[in-house]
């Protein structure tokens, strides 16, 4: 773990970035061992990477974050947990101080899964694409 100073402003002061690479993989591997043995240890695969997480976005290393925040989503869908996949997207979306660069990556990650069929996603690149989604259920998760 190292620790560097960013040229980002907070409030007039320099924030402190930790490289946390190195322990993000650590818990990765953990994680992803936990699931190889049985999807019944999602929850203790998730709280191993949402402590790490927290970590991360406290530490100001968005790198790991990001690295981290996919790798939790992609056991949610790997495991086809719909509702914890769903539950996990709006936690990590909504966490407080959560990096924007993480909040575009979760959302670009999740598109995919949502957009089931040519016609959906055709819709996004129609003019009145929001309009079109209103009634749509699934698109609550974003």
């Amino acid at each position: 773990m190292s620790y560097e100073t960013s040229w980002i402003k907070n409030g007039g002061l320099l924030e402190e970035r930790i490289d946390l690479d190195a322990e993000a993989e650590k818990n990765i591997l953990n994680a992803q061992l936990l699931i190889n043995e049985s999807t019944s240890n999602l929850h203790e695969a998730l709280a191993i990477l949402i402590t790490f997480e927290k970590k991360c976005r406290i530490g100001n290393d968005t790198k790991s974050l990001i690295k981290v925040c996919m790798k939790i989503l992609q056991i949610c869908k790997d495991c086809d947990d719909e509702n914890t996949l769903i539950d996990t997207i709006n936690y990590l979306a909504n966490r407080r101080n959560q990096k924007p660069k993480a909040i575009i990556a979760i959302v670009q990650k999740a598109i995919p899964w949502v957009l089931n069929n040519e016609t959906d996603k055709n819709i996004l690149t129609d003019v009145n694409f929001y309009e079109q989604i209103k009634d749509k259920k699934k698109w609550l998760l974003l």
